[in-house]
C-alpha cells in the first residue's frame, strides 16, 4: 500500500540520486501525489479537518527554544494567561482552540520577540493579534496551526 512517507522517501530518492528526464517527470507526479495525500491526512474522515489538540500544543511549546535569554526554552506564557487575550481578540477560550491559541501565540513569540523589541511592540496583545492572523489567514488550508506543527516544528 502507498503511504505519504513511502512517497516522501521516493522523492528524496529521486531528488539525490535522479539523472533523466524520467526521474523529472517522476518527481513531478510524485509532488502531485504527496500534495494530495497530505490533504486527505489531514482529513478526519468525516469531512472535518486535523486539529491542533491540547498534547500537540503542549509538546510544542514545551519545546520551544526561545529568543529572549531569559527564558531559554518553553513558552512565554500559560494558557490560563492567553485566555483574557483569546477572548478579547474573539478566539475560542476554552478547548483544544484556546491551546492552538497559546502555542501560536508562544511561537511568534519564542521567534521574534527580538524583532517586536525593537520596534517597541512586544507586548501580549501584539502578540497575540498576530496568533489570531496566523490562525485566520484567508488563505491557508484549513488546520493551519497542526500543519505548522507536524511539517515544520517536525515533532
Amino acid at each position: 500500500m502507498i503511504n505519504l512517507q513511502g512517497v516522501r522517501r521516493t522523492i528524496e530518492d529521486i531528488k539525490k540520486h535522479g539523472d533523466s528526464m524520467e526521474d523529472l517527470h517522476d518527481l513531478t507526479m510524485l509532488y502531485q501525489l504527496e500534495e494530495r495525500m497530505a490533504r486527505e491526512e489531514y482529513s478526519t474522515g468525516n469531512g472535518e479537518t486535523r486539529e491542533l489538540t491540547r498534547e500537540d500544543a503542549e509538546a510544542w511549546v514545551a519545546a520551544l527554544q526561545n529568543e529572549d535569554p531569559a527564558k531559554p526554552r518553553g513558552g512565554k506564557w500559560t494558557p490560563d494567561q492567553v485566555k483574557p487575550y483569546a477572548q478579547k481578540y474573539g478566539m475560542s477560550t476554552s478547548g483544544a482552540k484556546l491551546y492552538e491559541f497559546w502555542a501560536v501565540m508562544c511561537m511568534l513569540y519564542s521567534d521574534y520577540a527580538d524583532v517586536a523589541k525593537r520596534y517597541n511592540v512586544a507586548t501580549p496583545d501584539f502578540f497575540a493579534e498576530m496568533a489570531k492572523a496566523f490562525l485566520v489567514d484567508k488563505d491557508a488550508m484549513d488546520g493551519k496551526a497542526a500543519r505548522y506543527y507536524d511539517y515544520i516544528v517536525g515533532k
